[in-house]
Order: structure tokens, then sequence, then C-alpha cells
């Protein structure tokens, strides 16, 4: 045989040489790469938030008035679970206890909260990834897309950047996770995956009664991974019912207070339209996310009271796209089904607070989409995937157009959280977007006048907005009240300047003020002590001893209350009256030397110097500064 040429033996040479394969990224690499994307661009999205302030929507009843957080003793934990002490009429215990949690730590410093929920919203961004991975049956660009715009969506703000809906990013850990085990129990049949599921569920269900719908969630997850409907799995889920009915009762039971309207106040065409209008809302909302609000109110009734034809017709386009996905289900029931399964996850998640039966005092909250969206987004990247799958060419614009919607919402989303700063900057954008005239948000202006008023002491600006109040023909006595206060206190200001004058005139508006909340509700005992306090500051203590009186009647065991009563009386020349009112006060704290010091100058007005001498002496050695020349005047 020839032998090889030379340039035979080099390509032999290079041929035995091993070669060097062109790397790339592994799934698992790449899966994480997008997840710390996400989250990156998640916190980016909310760090504003970390810088925010308490508002005085629910933060002050979560966390300045709520004694339950202020301590972590054993007996304090059985008061956060026992069903007595609901907070804002709700039974979250593990959410009192979260916030319980970062009292002990930092007490009424705003950071550590809002990064809590910061931390708990990112977390759950991470659980819907993964969520999405698994029921997608590992499809990178769903998981991508779902978790992408449920960490950045606008209509997620309220959620993370308001403190008090703690309750609602962490029964969404719990709830999302609970169903990551249960998928893992459908593909490895393993028990203890299902035990997982529902001490998860439950921890859901303790922090907010919304997941109560968990099991039906469940049995939709069984319809759209084909799991057949057999006795085991109807058996599986009953534990499951059994705990949301209980959850669902409680909270109803709970809210039935007060936070629940009157069934008569709407009409059941009304219930049907506000039901819809807000399933409507919520989905158009999704991908156009504008006209945010921190509030949604009921909408403008005419002079008739009805509600306008077009709220009716935003609500019919809702109940005709329901219909229309349960028709399609029902005829093409397989090409449906991400469809199907997509808009059932977002109305079973949602159905509880769609105000087919009125709670609260808004139509709609941008909070009760947080969980709702995770099954129109799982649509959305499904139908988006298989569009790909099918038209390859259409990938570049798909990702293209993704990229800049979520570069769009994550800045809507930065924005949004600056709004949740503080109460002066939520209740001004509230006004903004639902001006009076036509609308009449009184709570944006009462909560503004209360930051400016009660909070900054800016008392002009917080007159103006409780005037503003007025104009809208509220017949709510706080507004009145607060009023009344301003006007007193600029009363006063106006005495120490010397201007009696205008002194008198403010004093004189701050007693009509209060005389009006009173005719408004007459059973407010703070009512009649500032009107009595008003009555003092004008030297008409007889009429402020009345007040006092009325105080009592409704906190009688105030003993506070009956030593302003008795000096009320003493000014006002009865004397009797006072040291009777002094003697109660000594009974009820003999420990308390400015109570005997005043029985004795009550004595002492009434003659009867022995008895001033020695409630005089008793005093003294109580330490009490007692003039020495009053007790020789007394011994004499």
């Amino acid at each position: 045989m020839a032998n090889k040429t030379t340039n035979e033996k080099k390509s032999q040479k290079q041929a035995n040489k091993p070669v060097k394969a062109v790397t790339t990224p592994k799934a698992s690499d790449k899966k994480w790469l997008w997840i710390g994307a996400i989250l990156v661009l998640t916190f980016i999205s909310f760090y504003p938030a970390l810088k925010n302030e308490f508002t005085n929507w629910d933060d002050n009843v979560y966390l300045n008035e709520n004694t339950l957080i202020t301590s972590l003793s054993s007996d304090n934990i059985k008061k956060i679970f026992s069903t007595e002490h609901p907070v804002s009429l709700n039974y979250h215990p593990l959410t009192i206890l979260s916030l319980a949690i970062d009292y002990h730590f930092s007490k009424l410093e705003p950071f550590r909260y809002h990064f809590v929920n910061l931390l708990l919203h990112l977390l759950n961004t991470l659980l819907v990834f993964f969520f999405a991975y698994k029921l997608s049956r590992q499809k990178i660009f769903v998981a991508v897309v779902v978790s992408l715009f449920f960490g950045i969506h606008p209509m997620h703000v309220e959620s993370v950047a308001w403190i008090a809906e703690r309750k609602d990013v962490l029964y969404t850990f719990f709830f999302i996770a609970g169903l990551i085990t249960y998928l893992l129990y459908d593909e490895t049949k393993k028990s203890v995956y299902i035990i997982f599921t529902f001490i998860l569920f439950v921890l859901s269900v303790l922090s907010k009664a919304m997941a109560v719908v968990f099991p039906v969630v469940l049995l939709l997850i069984d319809y759209y991974k084909g799991r057949k409907i057999t006795m085991k799995v109807i058996a599986e889920k009953i534990p499951f019912f059994i705990v949301a009915l209980l959850g669902g009762w409680l909270a109803l039971h709970i809210q039935s207070r007060s936070a629940i309207a009157a069934y008569n106040l709407f009409t059941l065409p009304e219930r049907i339209s506000f039901g819809f209008y807000g399933f409507t809302t919520y989905i158009w909302k999704m991908f156009l996310p504008v006209h945010l609000s921190g509030f949604y109110p009921y909408p403008i009734t005419d002079i008739y009271g009805k509600i306008p034809l077009s709220f009716y017709l935003i609500a019919l386009c809702g109940l005709i796209f329901f219909a229309e996905v349960a028709v399609m289900t029902f005829l093409k029931k397989e090409k449906m089904k991400v469809i199907t399964f997509g808009a059932a996850f977002y109305f079973i998640t949602l159905v509880m607070v769609l105000q087919f039966l009125s709670v609260g005092q808004v139509i709609m909250a941008e909070r009760y989409s947080y969980i709702p969206y995770i099954g129109l987004l799982f649509a959305a990247g499904m139908l988006l995937y298989n569009l790909m799958q099918k038209k390859p060419f259409l990938k570049t614009p798909v990702i293209g157009f993704i990229i800049v919607v979520a570069l769009i919402f994550s800045f809507i989303t930065n924005e949004r959280t600056k709004v949740w700063k503080n109460s002066e900057t939520l209740w001004t954008d509230v006004q903004e977007k639902y001006p009076f005239p036509p609308w009449t948000v009184e709570v944006a202006y009462e909560n503004r006048g209360n930051y400016y008023a009660k909070e900054h002491n800016e008392l002009d600006k917080g007159l103006a907005d409780y005037n503003t109040i007025l104009l809208m023909k509220t017949k709510n006595y706080n507004i009145y009240k607060n009023i009344g206060n301003i006007y007193g206190l600029k009363g006063q200001e106006a005495a120490k300047a010397g201007d009696a004058a205008k002194a008198k005139e403010l004093t004189d508006k701050a007693i009509d003020s209060y005389n009006t909340a009173i005719s408004l509700n007459d059973k407010d005992a703070d009512m009649f002590v500032n009107l009595a306090i008003t009555y003092t500051n004008t030297n008409q203590h007889d009429l402020a001893a009345v007040n006092y009186g009325k105080a009592i009647k409704l906190r009688p065991d105030d003993i506070d209350l009956v030593e302003r009563q008795a000096l009320a009386y003493f000014n006002s020349g009865n004397t009797k009256a006072a040291l009777d009112n002094f003697i109660i006060q000594a009974q009820h704290d003999p420990e308390n030397s400015n109570a005997w010091f005043n029985m004795a100058v009550c004595y002492n007005r009434l003659g009867d110097k022995q008895n001033a001498l020695t409630n005089a002496l008793k005093a003294q050695k109580m330490d009490h500064p007692v003039d020495q020349k009053f007790l020789d005047d007394l011994r004499n």
C-alpha cells in the first residue's frame, strides 16, 4: 500500500485528537439564572417601600393600637390564637404573631415591617416560579412569565407596600408552597407530601381566611393534570374541606359584626353587577394597570339612587367572558384546558371578595388580585409558549414584547410603591383619582385630615380636609368631633396671644361642632370630655361639670373623670359636690395625696377646719407639698 500523503497524515492526526464539546448552560443553571434575574428586578421594583412609613389605613389598628403584638409571652400568644381577640374583624393569628415578632425586635420602627413584607413577596415569587415550572411540565419560559409578572405587577404593590397586608403575603407563602407539595404528591404518590400539603393549608388559613378555597384549587389541579376523580381522590380532600368550612364560618361570623353590609342595602341585580364588575376590572388591570388607587369606591348613584348604565355594561362583559369560557370548556374540553384552568383558578381564588356579598367600604381592592393573577398569568404563559412552538419566527418578537412590558410594569410598580410612603401621599393619590365632586370618598379626606391635624399638628390643613367632608353632608360624628378639637386648640392659641374676641369665636365654633357630633352619637365619652374641657377653658365650670358627669355615666370606672368633675364643681362654687367626688377618688386610690389634700381644701371652704386639718396632715405624710401657713390657719 502506498504511503499516506502528508495532508492525509495531518487529517488523521487531527481526527484522533479529542474534540472539545461546546459548553452550554444546563437547564438547571438557566433556571437559577432566570430566578436570580426575576428576584433582582422584583426587589428593584419594590425597593422604595423600605423607606416608607406607617399609614393610618389600618396600620394603626394592627400596630400602634394593637396590644397583642407587644409581647411574646405564652399568655399573650394564647390571646393571639383565641377567637375572642380578632384584629380589624379578622381572625389571622399567624399574621398577628409575625407582627409581634417584628415588634419584639424593632418596636414601631417601620423598616423591619416593610422588609419582612418584601422578603415574603420575594419568596412568594420564587414559589410561584417553581409552581408554574412543575405544573407546565418543566417549561422554563412559562415559569419565567408567570413569576416575573407576579413579582413586578403594579397591582401587587398594595399587598407588599402596605404593612397591614402582611396577611396577604403570608397566607400566599403557605398557599403556593402547599400547591407545590401537592404537585409532588401527585408525581410521587408519597403520603408525606399530602400531609405537608394539609399542614401548609392550615397555616395559610391561620394567616388569612381567603385561603379556604385551597381544596377547590386542588381539585382544579387534578382536572388539569388529568387525574381521575375516584373515591380516593375525594377522600383525601375531606380533611381540607372540613378546615375550609370551619375557617369560612369563623370569618363570616366575625365579619358579620359590622364589616358585612346589610343585605337589603343593595338589590340583587346590583350585587351581581358588583361581582362581575370586579371580575372584569381585575382582568383588564392585569394587562393595563392604570388608574390604580388605594381605595375603589362604589359607583356614584343618580338622584333615584341608581348606579350608572356603564357600570352594568362592564359587569356584563365579565359575565359574557365567564359564560363563554364555560361553554367552550364543555364543547372543546381538551383544547380549552389551559384557558379553563387559568380562568377557573382566577375565579376560585377571587370569588370570596367579588362583593356578591358586600364586605367593607370598597367595590374592589388591588390586594385581592395577588393570588388570582397566577391563574391568568399561567394561561397566558402557556398560550405564548404554544404559539412560539407552532410559529418559531414569532419567538424573538414575543420575547422582546415581554421584556418591554416587564420594564414598563417595573417602572410603574416602583413609582406606585412611593404612593404608599405615608398617609399624606396615599390619600392625596386617592383624592386625585376620585375628586370631590362628583365623588364622595369621605375616608380619603378624613384620613388625610387626621394625618395633618392629629399626627403633625397642621391644624389648618386638617381643617380644610374636614370642611370638605362637611360639603358631602356627612353623618360621621368623628368629623364634627375633630373639627371641634381643632377649633378648641386654635381658640387656646388665640387666648394665649391675647385676642379674646377671636378666642371666643373659635371656642363657640368648637362647642357647636361638639354638640353636632353628640347629636349624631351620644355614646362617645370622649366627646363629652372634650366639650367639658372647652367649657373649662371659657370658665363655664358648671357646664363643664355637667358634661364630665355624662362622660362618667359612659365610663363609670374612670376615676380621672371623677377628679376632673370635682375640680369643675369646685371652680363653679359647688364645694359639697366637689368634696363628694374627692372622697370617691380617695376611696378608689388611698395613696393619692392629691385627693386627700383637695378634700382638705374643700372642708376648709365649708368651714370644717378639723376635717380639713386631718386630711391636710394625711396628704403631707404622703409627701404632698402643704403650705405651713395653711396648716397654721387650720389649727387656729
